[in-house]
């Protein structure tokens, strides 16, 4: 085998085992309470008004509360810095709410 085979199959075997999505790490989705449900309960449209924005997010609190992976989905949100959307029973606003202030 010359080196650029020997290469190739280097980078093919690092991008199979390295970049492909954990398993393990997102099996709490399949589980979600959420799954089945419209996205956009949980995700802002373009031009919602303040209270059509309240009355959607308490809908994806709704769904949020009595799911069995609450924690887990909100542990993945504040992980990633998820910047939109109702993750774990929190809004955008109240996720940012928790992170560290910079100094």
């Amino acid at each position: 085998m010359d080196q650029n085979a020997r290469n190739s199959n280097r980078i093919g075997n690092y991008r199979n085992s390295r970049l492909r999505p954990v398993e393990s790490e997102w099996e709490w989705q399949l589980r979600a309470a959420c799954r089945g449900t419209d996205s956009a309960v949980f995700f802002a449209p373009a031009g919602e008004s303040r209270r059509d924005r309240r009355r959607r997010e308490i809908a994806a609190k709704t769904v949020c509360i009595s799911c069995p992976v609450r924690k887990a989905c909100l542990k993945h949100a504040l992980a990633v810095r998820e910047s939109h959307g109702v993750w774990g029973g929190l809004s955008e606003t109240e996720r940012q709410a928790l992170r560290p202030v910079s100094a």
